[in-house]
Formats: C-alpha cells, sequence, structure tokens
C-alpha cells in the first residue's frame, strides 16, 4: 500500500525497530510519525532554530526505548521519548548551531558537534557533561567506534580528532 505523508520536514530517521520515524525541520519542530496511520502522533516543540539532526538511541530489540536527539540551530540537543511526546533531557552548553549528534554504542553517553568549534560529551542519564574538547573549526560530524571506547569529530580545517574514552566513562551503571 501507499502511505503519504505531509509536512514531514528536511529530515529524518527511523528507529531500529522501523515503528517510528522521526523527522526535523526549518519550523524548529520534530515530529514523530508511524505507519500505522498517515497522522503525526507527536509535534515536539522546544528548539528555537531550525532542527539540523535527528538520531536514534541504540537498542537491542527486545529493549526497545523509542529514544531519540535532535540537535539544533539554537545550539542545543534535545531528547525524547517518541511514544509520549516529552522532553527528557536539554543538552545546552554550545555557544553555536549544533550539526552533529552521535550516541554511544551502550547507549549512556551522547556526542554532539558545533559551530563553536567544540565537540561534548554527555551523560544521558542526568544531562552531565563529562567532556568538552575544542577543535580547529567547525565541528561537522561527530562519531563513535563500534565498542565505545573512541569517539572521533571532524572539522572544517580538514582535521580529524580521534579521541580514546576511558572504561569508567563508558559505565552506565
Amino acid at each position: 500500500g501507499k502511505c503519504r505523508f505531509f509536512g514531514l520536514g528536511s529530515l529524518l530517521r527511523w528507529d531500529n525497530s522501523g515503528t517510528y520515524l522521526a523527522t526535523g525541520s526549518e519550523d524548529k519542530t520534530a515530529k514523530v510519525w508511524t505507519l500505522r496511520s498517515e497522522e503525526c502522533l507527536h509535534s515536539l516543540t522546544g528548539h528555537t532554530g531550525s532542527v539540523e539532526v535527528v538520531r536514534w538511541m541504540p537498542s537491542k530489540p527486545k529493549e526497545q526505548k523509542f529514544i531519540f536527539a535532535t540537535a539544533s540551530q539554537d545550539s542545543t540537543v534535545r531528547l525524547w521519548n517518541a511514544k509520549s511526546g516529552e522532553c527528557l533531557q536539554v543538552y545546552n552548553r554550545h555557544t553555536s548551531a549544533v550539526l552533529s549528534i552521535c550516541f554511544s554504542p551502550c547507549s549512556g553517553y551522547i556526542a554532539s558537534g558545533s559551530v563553536d568549534r567544540s565537540f561534548k560529551i554527555w551523560a544521558v542519564k542526568d544531562g552531565m557533561l563529562v567532556n568538552n574538547y575544542q577543535g580547529g573549526g567547525v565541528i561537522s560530524e561527530v562519531c563513535w567506534n563500534g565498542t565505545g571506547n573512541k569517539i572521533a569529530a571532524s572539522s572544517e580545517d580538514t582535521n580529524v580528532i580521534v579521541i580514546e574514552i576511558s572504561i569508567e566513562q563508558q559505565s552506565t551503571s
């Protein structure tokens, strides 16, 4: 069958199970959709700038949490519950637009890269800033390796920064 969504937004990502579709838009909202209906489940407000990135928290099929993050021109990252539409956390220590976000493989941390030339690592559970790194240019991409002990960031000055993360920082207990 054919399913049409209206007002979807400029970027989108499926969750791991393929149940929910999260979208972000220049209208400063994120939306959550499901194929069960052609209507938006939640229109999520709170950002004061366009939503630039949407990323789902990794989870195992039997432990599906349906949590995702958005990054915005407003210099914040927000954590959302896709089922309830609730904003769970706001990470707000960047001073310019956030261009990239990535969850650690264990889902305990989220990294963010910004126009302010920094990339930050946050604890998902309590929103604490765990580490702050300064790059030589705008940080356009951040990503964790598969084991979660390294994070890489690329910047507009064509440098790639790789940071080794200690085991203690990866503990989610």
